[in-house]
């Protein structure tokens, strides 16, 4: 089942059954994966409510690590001698290091000091919304969503042409 569908069809439901539900999914489709390194968190909707952000697990990934073809790790705390040391200091000779960092929109530089971002640099309005010190500037795909980002972004990208029209 897509991730994307559960978005869409739990977007009206309460938080707490969302969490259940996809607490469940996840359960079924990958099993427990946190002696792998990979555990899930115990309210995973609440979760992205607060973070959004989603993790990517997706099936290539879960049998990599489970086959020991990837090892995840704890966080890398700096390099000694061209070898990353792990935050439990553990020095590792590797032959390739993946830093996945994440996502930032890089707005700040551009419109931070209009007041039209929030804390973490997303901005406050969407679509066709205005932001009441900056009339006529717009902001479409920086939302995460459930149900699908670029569905999302297409969307809002509809609605804010047909204002612009």
């Amino acid at each position: 089942v897509p991730s994307q569908l559960l978005g869409i069809v739990s977007s009206r439901l309460p938080v707490g059954v969302v969490d259940r539900i996809a607490a469940t999914m996840r359960r079924a489709a990958f099993g427990d994966l946190a002696d792998v390194g990979l555990p899930a968190p115990d309210r995973p909707y609440s979760e992205f409510l607060r973070r959004r952000v989603i993790p990517i697990v997706d099936v290539g990934l879960v049998s990599a690590v489970k086959d020991g073809r990837v090892t995840v790790v704890p966080a890398l705390e700096r390099f000694e001698d061209g070898r990353p040391v792990l935050a439990d200091e553990r020095v590792l000779d590797v032959d390739a290091l993946i830093a996945a960092t994440g996502f930032r929109t890089g707005l700040e530089p551009l419109v931070g000091r209009l007041g039209v971002l929030d804390e973490t640099g997303v901005p406050l309005v969407h679509g066709a919304d205005e932001h009441p010190s900056a009339p006529g500037l717009h902001f479409v795909g920086y939302l995460v969503s459930l149900g699908g980002t670029l569905r999302l972004i297409g969307k809002q990208a509809e609605r804010l042409a047909k204002v612009a029209a």
